[in-house]
């Protein structure tokens, strides 16, 4: 079929995949080659015209007055064969496969023969897989063929990520050039939370080349920050690590002023400056507690946060508006792994304020650098009222319900692995369960409680070995039931608070504490009031209690009322004895404390709004807006 551009013209786009397929074939059968590429070891028939019409560097080399115009066979230094070759299939197909292994190479190659889509091309791919393991090396790439684009991504990329970098064991770091390590060392976004980690990075870089590399130390020096380091750390390891590698005066006299441990030399101190009081953004990093939920698209999810030690709230992704209904996000699961990456599963929206619908089965990683969420491989079955835990670098997403409120239970549990980005189903409960909880306890995966398919309020005590993937039921049970309630390990110890009881509109204050080694359930001191759905927290080795709904009552009418409760409660640990603890209060309004899902995560606070309101007994403070 042809498309008419005008009565006597006709365009065949098919023509183009035609000549394609003609070409290919003419070189994997070696009809009409006029050219060999020679490259290390291996030689490629191919045609002039085609390598001229893809490349300038071919186009130049054929068509210019040069020794290769006319030779049948042309060797080619510089590039692997094996890169090559793919360049070579890539002109000839218009595929080409990209993977960590090859991309480097191939990138090096297409920039050598002037091939600018393909650089193109595998610079995004490059941009899209930046690493631990590659960051630098990406760099050094960007730098040497001058791709701004990439050398932005690396340097970015190990500006934020610096600590976590094995520079002890990446002997590409040892080739960065001075002007990227002076760039490097005075950056405020260096995210590192000791200033000590700039330092040993410096003295490591300088050691790989003492004698060319020590005429930058002074320089380098002042691009730290000895003001963040203790006068320990300045004592046992800067001094001596830098008195080892050099003896120069004007080096020892500039520390000794600015770590304030010498006199300073008037004959060799003319050029000291001050070092910067400014942290860097690293040093702004805190551990708090994140409260997850709906937010104001139904894409994205809220990242609230709350600092216990200053008692300070923040906000990176605003939550949704209280009286809007249609992005409100509700039983959905947070959780948080080993490496602080914080994912969001699950849970339902309620658009028509009907408490009833179809549940997600969403997946959302949380990139706290640019504040957003990322979207994973979806769980296989969608889920709300359920609980999830991490476990040995995978996530477990354990019953609840495919729609509320009228859907049945699941049993079903699957597997998610985080590298991989895969879920996996397992072995299902015994039964179904939803408004249940789940936690990690010594290596063992527990769920507790809930609702069981016929609505009823359960005790259940259940145990889950992800090794052999077999569920057992654990006995005693506790001695409550209960669903909607909170649970954390704290001490080794299992504490299950509050919840809904099975009599009708009924909420609970009781805790209960369970001993996996002593395999017994005690009761532990009461909440200060009945509530659903609250939040435990273990924090500093403190185990705090926050938010949930408290059932009111009005006197006259008896109407019901449920309240959200922003209040905040530490267990006083004055004795060890469970029983004989009691909670006290910890702060009176605890800003984002009525969301269903938190996790304690470090995450830094100068990227994020700070509210005004920090709570103390004084009645005169006030909720202030966002700076």
């Amino acid at each position: 079929m042809s498309d008419q551009l005008s009565p006597n013209t006709y365009s065949f786009p098919s023509q183009h995949t035609l000549l394609v397929i003609g070409l290919q074939e003419l070189q994997e059968s070696k009809q009409l080659t006029d050219v060999t590429l020679v490259v290390e070891d291996k030689k490629f028939p191919c045609h002039r015209s085609v390598l001229a019409a893809s490349s300038q560097y071919f186009r130049a080399m054929f068509t210019g007055e040069t020794v290769e115009k006319t030779q049948s066979s042309v060797s080619i230094h510089g590039v692997t064969a094996e890169a090559m070759g793919n360049i070579i299939n890539f002109i000839y197909t218009a595929n080409i496969e990209l993977c960590p292994e090859n991309i480097q190479d191939l990138f090096a190659t297409a920039n050598m023969l002037a091939m600018t889509h393909l650089c193109e091309v595998c610079i995004r791919y490059m941009h899209n897989h930046i690493g631990h393991s590659n960051c630098i090396e990406l760099y050094l790439l960007g730098h040497l063929h001058d791709s701004l684009l990439l050398k932005d991504a690396s340097r970015a990329y190990i500006l934020d990520n610096f600590s976590e970098l094995e520079l002890s064991k990446n002997e590409a770091f040892a080739q960065l050039p001075v002007d990227f390590m002076e760039d490097l060392l005075s950056s405020d976004e260096l995210n590192i939370e000791k200033e000590e980690l700039a330092f040993n990075a410096l003295l490591q870089w300088v050691s790989w080349d003492v004698v060319n590399r020590g005429q930058h130390l002074l320089h380098l020096l002042k691009c730290l920050r000895f003001p963040f380091m203790s006068g320990e750390v300045i004592q046992q390891t800067v001094l001596p690590s830098v008195k080892a590698v050099t003896s120069d005066p004007d080096v020892l006299c500039y520390l000794a002023v600015v770590t304030n441990t010498g006199e300073r030399d008037q004959t060799a101190g003319d050029h000291i400056e001050e070092c910067t009081m400014v942290p860097r953004v690293g040093m702004y990093n805190a551990e708090l507690i994140v409260f997850v939920a709906g937010s104001q698209k139904e894409e994205t999810r809220s990242v609230c946060c709350f600092d216990p030690v200053t008692k300070e709230n923040y906000c990176a992704i605003p939550p949704n508006v209280s009286f809007d209904f249609r992005y409100r996000l509700d039983y959905h699961e947070a959780v948080v792994t080993s490496q602080n990456q914080i994912f969001c599963l699950g849970g339902i929206f309620f658009p028509d304020h009907k408490y009833t619908g179809p549940a997600l089965n969403s997946v959302k990683l949380y990139n706290a650098r640019k504040m957003q969420w990322i979207d994973k491989q979806s769980m296989r079955e969608p889920r709300c009222a359920f609980a999830a835990v991490v476990h040995q670098g995978k996530i477990y997403a354990i019953g609840g319900k495919p729609a509320y409120l009228d859907a049945d239970p699941l049993s079903s549990v699957e597997s998610y692995e985080i590298e991989a980005d895969h879920w996996t189903m397992v072995s299902p409960m015994p039964f179904a369960l939803y408004h249940h909880a789940a936690v990690v306890c010594q290596e063992v995966i527990y769920v507790i409680g809930g609702l069981d398919a016929s609505s009823r309020v359960t005790n259940v005590f259940l145990s889950y070995d992800p090794v052999m993937d077999s569920w057992t039921t654990v006995v005693p049970q506790p001695k409550v039931p209960r669903a909607e309630f909170a649970a954390a390990v704290y001490e080794r110890r299992i504490y299950i608070a509050g919840g809904r009881a099975q009599e009708r509109d009924s909420t609970l204050s009781s805790v209960e504490v369970y001993d996996p080694v002593e395999n017994r359930w005690r009761f532990g001191p009461e909440l200060p009031d009945d509530r659903r759905s609250p939040l435990l927290v273990v924090f500093d080795g403190k185990l705090y209690m926050l938010g949930g709904l408290q059932t009111l009552w009005n006197r006259h009418s008896r109407a019901r009322q449920e309240v959200d409760r922003k209040d905040m409660h530490v267990l006083h640990a004055s004795t060890n004895q469970c029983s004989s603890r009691q909670w006290t209060r910890f702060a009176k309004f605890v800003r984002y404390a009525n969301s269903n899902a938190c996790v304690l995560a470090k995450l830094n606070t100068k990227r994020m709004g700070r509210s005004e309101y920090i709570w103390s007994e004084r009645p005169k403070d006030s909720l202030l807006d966002f700076k």
